[in-house]
């Protein structure tokens, strides 16, 4: 089975019963996707019957070398950067499909990725509009702290923090969105009324939130003019 037989809604968060069980199917994933790789039925037959969470953390591990060699050919280390606003909602999209594969309720968590959506959007066009998308765009922290260590510490820094770290931690922002899905799984739930309430306040936190940016955006900055 890809996911626990569970009772209560407290062994959703249970470690030795979500996640150690599975553990060995991230050691078997890459052999069994290289097995299926021109049967799109056979790939999918692997994706259902592989723990969600074991699945999305292979997904993660693959980003990281991915990154890492992006990185090191372009001499630019905000690769990571460009993906911070949509690996997040890639991942609560991936549990999304995955409940909806094996017939679970799914009112939750359509909510929970209307919002991620949308969070994605926002964030997204910021970090375009600041220019992050552009040829060369690179955060000015990474060349400062290449300076201080040296380039041979840098990568090693490179390797284990901004590239597979990194990833791995834009996979945990997604790690309450499994916990939901194992919650719908016991409980059977679908979409409450407080729900529904409550994805409407979050939606209106990020168009505040988008307002302010905007705020931001079209004001200029404060000079202080000295005094005649």
């Amino acid at each position: 089975m890809s996911l626990p037989s569970i009772k209560s809604v407290v062994d959703c968060t249970d470690f030795t019963k979500t996640v150690s069980p599975y553990i060995p199917q991230l050691y078997e994933l890459p052999h069994r996707v290289l097995e299926n790789i021109t049967s799109l039925q056979g790939l999918k037959e692997v994706y259902l019957s592989t723990n969600p969470l074991i699945s999305a953390f292979a997904i993660s591990l693959f980003l990281g070398p991915v990154f890492l060699v992006a990185a090191e050919v372009n001499r630019n280390y905000s690769q990571v950067d460009r993906f911070w606003s949509l690996l997040p909602t890639f991942y609560n999209a991936h549990f999304v499909l995955y409940a909806h594969a094996i017939g679970l309720p799914t009112g939750r968590l359509d909510a929970l990725l209307a919002f991620s959506m949308i969070w994605s959007v926002r964030l997204t066009y910021n970090y375009w509009r600041k220019g992050g998308y552009n040829i060369g765009s690179e955060d000015y922290r990474w060349a400062i702290l290449k300076k201080h260590i040296g380039e041979p510490l840098f990568f090693i820094f490179d390797l284990v923090f901004i590239s597979f770290t990194q990833s791995v931690l834009l996979l945990s922002v997604a790690f309450p969105t499994y916990v939901l899905l194992l919650a719908s799984k016991a409980t059977g739930e679908g979409l409450s009324t407080v729900d529904l309430v409550f994805s409407q306040a979050l939606v209106g936190l990020v168009m505040i939130a988008a307002i302010a940016d905007q705020q931001q955006w079209s004001e200029p900055p404060c000079i202080n003019t000295p005094s005649i």
